[in-house]
């Protein structure tokens, strides 16, 4: 064999190979030995002498090399002290191979050299672009020898990339440095080399290092011959690949990660829906982002038990549990980090759930990344990788980004969600809401989509060419217009109308109308916004109380009948209904046969007339019919029903279309006479209607059998009490000689106890109402009983049989006294008004409360500092102060951090006002960062310590938003309330102007008013 030309010019490893004679002449050199020896060799002709360039050792050193070359076929030097050309001196390890040829070589020697470079150990993650510098030119050599390919030789740089001490690998072979996988293949091709098949071998390998460790090697093997071909020894050019390996797959991975935050910035670009983005995110982390598997878990806020969405992809993890994993982020913990990275799993370590699982099911490297903003946790990313240290610093850096904008996304998916639901609850709710523009007519810049249930369309109402005011009843219009022009006039905020509107099918509505006003600076009114509802039904129903009650004290005052019947035909007439509606009663006579006219009130002459004696049959007209049948007979289009043929001209002169009669039956089934009522319009009575005309007749039948027969009072008593629980009430009776009350089976259901409680007497009710309602509805009671008061009429909490507490409705009538006055009987009823109450509980709280800050908003606060100054004006010893705080700087906060960490400040800031003040003091949100604080009963020196604590403890506690810590400071004015203050804005504005003065002094300070500026 001989060393050609490609022997010293290969580029598989970047070494200086030099053609060397007998006499250690060079004859030629590589470029990468020209460069470490400074010299350029053979190229015009002169020759370099090796020894040139061993200034540093002993001559003999090199004889010796090459002496041991020629024996062996190569010798290898370490840590030879050497210098160049230009006298720089460095250290090397020389490899010298002697090629054996029949015909004689000019230079049969192959020298090798590497320049030895300082051990680095084991890099740190900022060291990697220095490790790959040193691995690139740092390599290990070493000569093996045929036999049992044991070593002859070899360099430190092989040992220490090998790990292993200079006795442990002495005393190996190059075959145990294998891995078991690659020795099948390492050793066919030491067989081809043997045999000379192979005379040098350029390729990869993988090591076991010491402890184990894996080496990804590259290979430079070259076989050094004897004359006859057998191989002499094998030399070894090793480079460690492994740290590049690792830095390209970190490379790699880190590229993967970008495109997949980009990726996924682009789909929450896009405006998906939530369940949507969230399977699509897990999908792009394992296509593009090359993880394993990836799952995304959201619960309700703070409620590990309730889990809203989840998704997931990939390989299997083992059992997936989101409401454990959620759980190790609830407030309390304090021990998890965020990310919390498991960069090396092992099936029998970890505390965490899920980490046992993921192991055994193959994974390696486990992240996760809490969701949710301004410190409220809503959800976990969940990432899985199948080989460990995936997760470096800058993959984290990268994840957090993507769940930070997923955090994002999700708060603004779910708002988005949740205003759509809001909006479709508010479409679909009796409550239409609209803004009015401030201009005669009162044109309607607003209105929500729901109005077209009273048959208009908003695109129309909001044209402008129909102006409010015109869809009013014209008896309301000049009322509310006075109304409106009162309250404005005393520059009130929130007010309350009623009035009728017309639909478009002709129909007219009763609205109750909470509006509320904005002013601007100069008092002028700027918009009027409104909550319309649909009131026609309650009115009706608080007329037709109105008018049983009537019936029902007639009756309890041994009213004649006539009086009675008149008064249940009139209440007909006296609920405003939109179709015009009469009612007559006709009671039987002559055994039966015959009904007569008693009332009528309403009706037109000419029909009168044909009521006034009615024989009855079947099959003629409805009154007749229904006393006949003893059944509810509806005539919904008297037009097209033939039993009213013969009074049909009749009936088109009154102008009655329809008519339904009841029949009126004694408690004996006797038919005692009929209610009918005759309406304008043709139509049948809905299932409400049809409790009503009941309801009348049975409190006809009532009076009817009071009056005919009074020894059936007990019977007509209990119809009495179907009647009025017919309507969902309970009903009493109290019995104040014996203090006995009588309690209707509907009380016991109002009160959900079992038939018969037991309860008997007055006390067994008040003992279960509520301790605050106790004395007031004592109160109201004893006025009704000492005559104080015509009705009893009170309102309170009353504690069920379940052990909850119901709003109940109690009314009440005296209706018996002794000669002196004394109240000898009393009756009444109770109903059920919790859902009403409810009701007016939500809309009070959306109408004194701030949405942001939770605290009193600004009509509410000036609303209760003129409740204090009227305090004040009747107890003049009294004192109390009003502070106007704002917040420093808060535009920059907006300006630098973004709106929802102006929002978080806000909320932060709320949240210190309410932990340092009194139950009886109130906060309040006048402005953007503007707020008041109410301290009753607090003097001036109270209040400045107050201020100066909650201004240092503001200070103390910056706002942590998005790991952003974000220093807060708080200036206030104080003020004493004084008793003349004509109104809260004076001592607004003295507080307003001491705040001025503590801004003027440098922010973050307090400043008291004095009189006199």
């Amino acid at each position: 064999m001989d060393w050609g030309l490609s022997d010293i010019e290969m580029a598989t490893l970047p070494l200086a190979r030099l053609r060397v004679d007998r006499v250690g002449d060079i004859h030629a050199a590589n470029e990468t030995a020209a460069d470490l020896l400074g010299a350029q060799i053979g190229g015009d002709g002169t020759m370099a002498r090796v020894a040139d360039f061993f200034a540093g050792e002993d001559p003999g050193v090199l004889d010796h090399l090459l002496e041991e070359a020629r024996g062996q076929g190569g010798s290898l030097a370490r840590d030879l002290h050497l210098k160049d050309a230009g006298g720089r001196a460095f250290r090397a390890d020389l490899l010298v191979l002697h090629a054996s040829r029949k015909d004689p070589d000019p230079a049969p020697f192959l020298f090798i050299l590497a320049e030895r470079m300082p051990s680095l150990g084991s890099p740190g993650d900022g060291e990697t672009t220095l490790r790959h510098f040193y691995d690139l030119h740092a390599v290990g050599m070493a000569l093996i020898s045929p036999e049992g390919r044991a070593w002859l030789g070899f360099n430190e740089r092989f040992r220490e990339i090998l790990g292993y001490s200079r006795e442990d690998l002495e005393g190996m072979a190059w075959g145990d440095l294998l891995h078991p996988h690659e020795r099948a293949a390492d050793g066919h091709l030491f067989q081809r080399m043997c045999a000379g098949e192979d005379a040098i071998h350029v390729g990869e390998r993988v090591l076991l290092g010491a402890g184990g460790r894996t080496i990804h090697a590259h290979l430079e093997r070259r076989a050094v011959c004897a004359t006859d071909g057998t191989l002499r020894c094998c030399a070894v050019i090793l480079r460690d690949m492994t740290h590049l390996r690792q830095f390209m797959r970190r490379t790699q991975r880190l590229r993967r990660v970008e495109q997949l935050l980009g990726q996924v910035n682009q789909a929450i670009v896009r405006e998906v829906g939530l369940r949507e983005l969230l399977h699509r995110i897990c999908h792009m982390a394992v296509e593009v982002g090359g993880f394993s598997a990836c799952w995304i878990g959201l619960w309700e806020a703070m409620d590990v038990r309730s889990l809203r969405l989840f998704a997931r992809a990939g390989a299997d993890v083992g059992d997936v549990d989101p409401q454990a994993s959620a759980g190790e982020w609830l407030p309390g913990d304090g021990q998890r980090e965020n990310p919390l990275v498991l960069n090396d799993l092992e099936v029998d370590s970890g505390d965490l759930s899920e980490t046992r699982a993921a192991a055994q099911a193959g994974q390696r490297a486990l992240a996760r990344f809490t969701l949710g903003r301004r410190g409220a946790v809503t959800g976990t990313l969940n990432l899985f990788a199948d080989e460990p240290g995936v997760f470096s610093e800058q993959v984290k850096a990268l994840l957090r980004e993507m769940a930070g904008n997923l955090s994002l996304a999700v708060d603004r998916i779910t708002a988005a969600e949740a205003l759509e639901t809001a909006r479709k609850v508010v479409e679909s709710s009796p409550v239409v809401v609209c803004r009015w523009i401030p201009r005669p007519g009162w044109p309607l810049e607003y209105i929500s989509a729901n109005v077209a249930r009273w048959g208009y369309s908003a695109a129309e109402l909001v044209s402008r060419e129909r102006p409010f005011m015109e869809l009013m009843h014209p008896r309301d219009r000049g009322r509310v217009e006075r109304e409106l022009h009162n309250h404005i006039r005393h520059r009130r905020r929130r007010f309350r109308r009623e009035y009728r509107l017309g639909t478009a099918r002709g129909d007219w509505l009763w609205i109750e109308d909470y509006s509320c006003a904005t002013y601007g600076p100069d008092g002028g009114l700027l918009a009027l916004e409104g909550v319309l509802s649909d009131i026609t039904e309650r009115r009706r129903h608080e007329r037709r109380e109105v008018a049983r009650n009537r019936v029902l004290s007639l009756l309890a005052h041994g009213a004649d009948l006539q009086l009675i019947l008149e008064a249940l035909a009139e209440g007909v007439q006296e609920v405003e209904e939109p179709i015009a509606q009469r009612c007559a009663i006709l009671l039987t006579e002559e055994g039966g046969a015959f009904l007569r006219l008693a009332v009528a009130p309403g009706l037109p002459p000419g029909f009168r007339s044909c009521l006034q004696r009615i024989r009855i049959r079947p099959g003629v007209g409805g009154c007749a019919r229904a006393a006949a049948t003893r059944q509810t007979v509806i005539s919904h289009d008297i037009a097209r029903d033939p039993a009213w043929a013969k009074v049909l001209d009749v009936t088109r002169e009154a102008g009655v279309a329809a008519c339904w009669a009841v029949p009126i039956l004694a408690s004996t089934g006797e038919v005692l006479g009929v209610s009918a009522i005759f309406r304008a319009v043709a139509g049948a009575p809905d299932e409400g209607e049809m409790r009503q005309i009941q309801d009348k007749a049975n409190l006809a039948a009532i009076a009817i059998e009071r009056t005919r027969d009074s020894q059936s009072l007990r019977e007509n008593a209990e119809r009495w009490r179907f009647a009025i629980e017919g309507a969902g009430d309970g009903v009493w009776d109290w019995d104040l000689s014996s203090d006995r009350v009588l309690y209707s089976r509907r009380c016991d259901e109002i009160l959900e106890l079992p038939q018969g409680s037991g309860m008997s007497r007055v006390k067994d009710w008040v003992a279960r109402v509520h301790p605050e309602d106790q004395a007031p509805l004592e109160a109201a009671l004893d006025a009704h009983l000492q005559g104080q008061s015509p009705h009893y009429v009170f309102e309170h909490r009353v504690r069920t049989g379940e052990g909850a507490w119901k709003w109940i409705l109690a009314r009440g009538l005296v209706v018996r006294r002794d000669a002196h006055g004394r109240p000898l009987r009393m009756v009444g009823t109770v109903a059920d008004i919790s859902e009403r109450k409810r009701l007016e509980e939500e809309l009070r709280a959306l109408a004194t409360t701030d949405y942001l800050t939770g605290l009193a908003n600004r009509r509410h606060f000036l609303a209760r500092v003129s409740e204090e100054l009227a305090r004040l004006s009747r107890h003049s010893d009294n004192e109390a102060a009003v502070l106007m705080l704002d917040l420093d700087h808060f535009k920059s906060v907006n300006d630098r951090y973004g709106h929802s960490a102006g929002d978080a400040v806000l909320r932060h800031f709320a949240g210190l006002l309410r932990e340092g003040l009194r139950r009886i003091d109130l906060p309040g949100r006048v402005g953007g960062e503007e707020f008041a604080v109410l301290l009753p009963d607090a003097g001036i020196q109270d209040a400045q310590k107050m201020a100066e604590r909650l201004r240092a403890r503001l200070a103390q506690h910056p706002v942590a938003v998005e790991g952003a810590c974000i220093p807060v400071t708080v200036s206030i004015g104080i003020t004493r309330l004084r008793p003349e203050d004509p109104s809260p804005d004076e001592a607004l504005q003295r507080a307003d102007t001491a705040l001025y003065r503590a801004k003027s002094s440098g922010r973050d300070c307090v400043r008291v008013f004095e009189r006199g500026g």
